[in-house]
């Protein structure tokens, strides 16, 4: 229940002073790891296994349709905007292709539907993308910057006389950290600190 909406008051001051101390972002290019599907593990953080059963190469040659989905792993995790190649195969091309790019920082987030998430904070914050393709092949570059590890992609619609493939699949990873500045490293003397330390560093650089 919302007790009271109050009016935003915007300050031109104090965003013309955020706006002068904004850095300048560097910029690097990724591509993806690997094709992964996930299976219940018991023994995994998230109770989820990353499975490799195909080939990154042969990406471009599988056929989707209604219903399909692939999920690329890019091994490491990210802030920007991904970038790919869809085409079409088949008969002739009767409607949009409409997809779904699902963004996840987790296992987690690639193997839930997010259809029916009951939330306080505003859905339209969901990692996900729902977009219609009408010619191919058309190569799509995110407006929206997101964090992610892992992208699905989900076919929500074709038509059946046609599928699509993807190709060209990068992410331009941007942060204000240069990719050669150096930090000091820090021995804690315990593996599993160690590990945390860099995923915190990670976690600055993003």
């Amino acid at each position: 229940k919302i007790e009271k909406i109050y009016a935003t008051n915007f300050r031109a001051d104090f965003a013309r002073t955020a706006e002068s101390l904004c850095p300048d972002l560097a910029k690097v290019t990724r591509l993806p790891q690997r094709l992964v599907r996930f299976v219940d593990s018991p023994t995994q953080f998230f109770g989820l296994r990353a499975v490799n059963d195909l080939s990154l190469d042969v990406l471009p040659s599988i056929r989707l349709a209604r219903g399909d989905k692939i999920i690329l792993d890019f091994g490491l995790h990210m802030v920007g905007r991904v970038k790919f190649t869809v085409t079409a195969h088949g008969l002739n091309i009767d409607a949009p292709c409409r997809l779904r790019l699902t963004f996840g920082e987790t296992p987690l987030d690639v193997c839930e539907g997010m259809e029916n998430v009951k939330t306080w904070i505003s859905t339209s914050w969901l990692p996900d993308e729902v977009i219609n393709i009408d010619y191919f092949p058309h190569t799509v570059t995110m407006s929206r910057r997101h964090a992610c590890r892992y992208i699905k992609f989900d076919i929500i619609d074709t038509s059946p006389k046609f599928g699509v493939s993807f190709s060209d699949v990068s992410f331009e990873s941007t942060t204000s950290v240069q990719e050669d500045r150096e930090i000091e490293k820090v021995d804690f003397m315990d593996p599993l600190l160690n590990r945390i330390d860099h995923a915190s560093i990670s976690t600055l650089r993003d």
